[in-house]
């Protein structure tokens, strides 16, 4: 059962870098978590796997749009608008701005960071269960230990996957609070319009 464990991360990590490389993932193409290039993308997998897996899986299509659209932004932020606020020509360029105010960042902020620790608990406790749980079972002398070693593993497994879900819930809240918006931004009066 160990084997297919590795087995399934080795293979998925290698699917990741070969992946990630047959999409055009580059470092600096997206801000925040995940600006990482295909071998740090393999690496992530590779050592933390529970959580960088399903996270590239979920910065995949961004990284997909950003590759069939890169040159559409690189047009978009070459484009110069009129500024309606100060009637000045050609002074709005593109840009991106936060969502939210300043304290509502810092909330996003609070409950991201703890969100991480979280998750690398929780992947502590995955393994460490496992591992007390397999030297237990090994030298379990009768039925009823056993069944005491199964029944500890079964609420450790649970309360770890209870702590990663959850963490992974609120790294998500904060994630969405620390999110950026497109917008075209006027470089003499600070006027500010969506690009949406």
């Amino acid at each position: 059962m160990e084997n297919l464990i590795w087995i399934v991360i080795v293979g998925t990590s290698i699917w990741v870098l070969v992946d990630a490389k047959s999409i055009g993932v580059k470092k600096g193409q997206i801000k925040g978590m995940g600006n990482i290039g295909p071998w740090g993308w393999f690496f992530v997998c590779l050592l933390l796997w529970i959580v960088g897996f399903p996270f590239y899986l979920a910065k995949r299509s961004e990284y997909k749009k950003i590759n069939s659209t890169h040159d559409t932004e690189q047009q978009m932020k070459e484009i110069k608008l009129d500024c309606n606020a100060c009637k000045t020509d050609k002074t709005m360029k593109a840009t991106t701005i936060p969502k939210f105010s300043g304290f509502i960042r810092f909330i996003g902020f609070l409950i991201a960071i703890p969100s991480v620790l979280g998750v690398l608990f929780a992947i502590l406790m995955l393994f460490s269960t496992g591992s007390a749980t397999n030297e237990v079972m090994s030298s379990a002398q009768s039925d009823a230990e056993a069944a005491g070693a199964a029944i500890g593993a079964t609420i450790g497994f649970g309360f770890a996957a209870f702590i990663g879900f959850s963490s992974l819930i609120g790294g998500l809240i904060g994630w969405l609070l620390l999110m950026k918006k497109k917008v075209f931004k006027c470089i003499k009066c600070g006027y500010i319009m969506d690009r949406g």
